[in-house]
């Protein structure tokens, strides 16, 4: 019987997608706050809540004009 591949999404702590965009990590939390990016909050330990933001998913939710494909190259499962 075989088995199917595991997919797993890459998930971005907050402070490692405001480094990737190059903007605040209050920003990141902004835009959770306003729903503008997908994230799982973690199980909360104590009174700070914890995000992950999956890559993809940031990625496809910003909007603008700029091909982010012409940087990162041709996708390999074309």
């Amino acid at each position: 019987m075989a088995t199917k591949p595991q997919l797993r999404a890459q998930l971005l702590s907050a402070s490692e997608a405001a480094e990737l965009l190059n903007v605040s990590v209050r920003t990141i939390h902004t835009w959770i706050e306003k729903d503008a990016i997908p994230y799982v909050e973690l199980p909360r330990t104590g009174p700070k809540r914890s995000y992950r933001i999956p890559l993809q998913g940031l990625l496809m939710s910003l909007s603008g004009s700029y091909d982010l494909s012409e940087d990162i190259g041709p996708d390999p499962g074309a």
